[in-house]
């Protein structure tokens, strides 16, 4: 049986429930299951994982700085690694993963703080795509941003031993971008759900899962304005601090936004079919896995479902293009079923995005890394 390794995890997440955070967290939880590895945390002191706290740096030249070199950027300045905790930091690491690529600005830093490990960077998207995407016009100071990005991200490819990304697709923008793809695919994982006893409201609405950040306001505009008079069942939206779109958008026969709730898992287990209209931004979408772990089919937009090709080809994804093709996919689907969880689907996520099953295919990629570092 191969040995326990000792794993430190660089991030600069605060626990904030977006998702790059829930990717950071399903990271941590995959190398922790089943015993796989001892885990540090090395992030900020606010983080309910961090076990090595970073300390705070913002003073106005550390982020002057994070802008014109490419360093790291953040909310936390990353230097004080280098005087701050360095006797706790410099424990006996197999291996050290950079949470995010913009953790390649400090490269160097972290080589010379950890000599002796395997540096690893996990890519939750190809950034420099995201910045491109938006409008320079409207925000010319994305021309010094993406600049920074870029060195960044250039530097995580350049001087990583290995690099992670969540598909394909993203593996395939590095190499684009920066002559490299990724050496391993780690797509989104959940835990299991607890069960959920519903009651009358159980596969009566459409639901939309999603906090307050641009793509999920963008995805919201879409239904509310083109979708919702024409859909068959309610739809209802979810996620953190939404509620403070509903003067923007106020309820109406077919739509309502709940906002906040206690109970995220209730409104999965109840819903008839989920939707998934993300137009921009990148990664992979956790909405559409946490539907899958739930049993229930998803209609993407194909910018959504990116990574989720396989899922496409077996019909637990629908992809649609437009509103027309979103009413059309969603009469289809609950003409066709229920809505209540389909055991085939969940032992589909079971099979492919449970910490379990990614753990064990992370584990010999890793065990085949360390031998070589040892050979050397």
């Amino acid at each position: 049986m191969s040995r326990k390794y000792k794993i430190g995890v660089i991030t600069t997440h605060h626990g904030s429930g977006y998702g790059g955070a829930v990717y950071s967290e399903s990271i941590i939880n995959m190398l922790t299951h089943d015993h796989f590895a001892e885990v540090e945390v090395i992030g900020p002191a606010d983080y309910p994982l961090t076990t090595i706290p970073l300390a705070i740096y913002n003073s106005p030249w550390s982020k002057i700085r994070k802008w014109l070199t490419g360093s790291t950027e953040s909310r936390i300045d990353l230097w004080p690694l280098e005087e701050v905790n360095r006797s706790q930091a410099q424990r006996e690491f197999d291996l050290i993963l950079l949470d995010g690529s913009l953790l390649g600005g400090d490269m160097m830093l972290f080589k010379r703080t950890f000599p002796q490990s395997l540096i690893g960077t996990v890519f939750h998207n190809i950034e420099i795509d995201f910045v491109d995407s938006q409008s320079f016009l409207k925000n010319p100071h994305l021309l010094i941003k993406r600049r920074s990005v870029k060195r960044a991200e250039q530097k995580a490819c350049q001087h990583s031993d290995f690099l992670i990304a969540l598909h394909q697709h993203d593996s395939d923008r590095l190499r684009h971008h920066y002559g490299r793809g990724a050496d391993h695919i780690l797509p989104i994982t959940i835990d299991p759900p607890d069960p959920v006893v519903v009651g009358e409201e159980a596969s009566s609405h459409a639901l939309f899962v999603g906090s307050l950040f641009k793509p999920n306001i963008d995805a919201i505009t879409f239904l509310y304005e083109e979708v919702a008079d024409l859909s068959p069942v309610p739809i209802i939206v979810v996620g953190r601090h939404t509620e403070r779109l509903k003067e923007r958008f106020p309820d109406k026969p077919n739509f309502r936004i709940l906002g906040t709730v206690d109970d995220l898992a209730a409104w999965y287990d109840c819903a008839a079919i989920v939707l998934s209209p993300i137009r921009t931004g990148g990664g992979m979408k956790v909405k559409n896995i946490e539907a899958l772990a739930y049993g229930k089919r998803v209609i993407c937009t194909p910018h959504s479902a990116i990574g989720l090709e396989r899922e496409v080809i077996k019909g637990y994804v629908r992809l649609a293009e437009n509103a027309g093709d979103f009413i059309e996919a969603m009469r289809s689907l609950i003409k066709a079923g229920n809505g209540k969880s389909e055991p085939g689907i969940v032992d589909w996520w079971e099979a492919n995005y449970s910490p379990r099953i990614q753990g064990a295919l992370m584990r010999p990629f890793l065990d085949e890394r360390l031998q070589s570092m040892n050979k050397k």
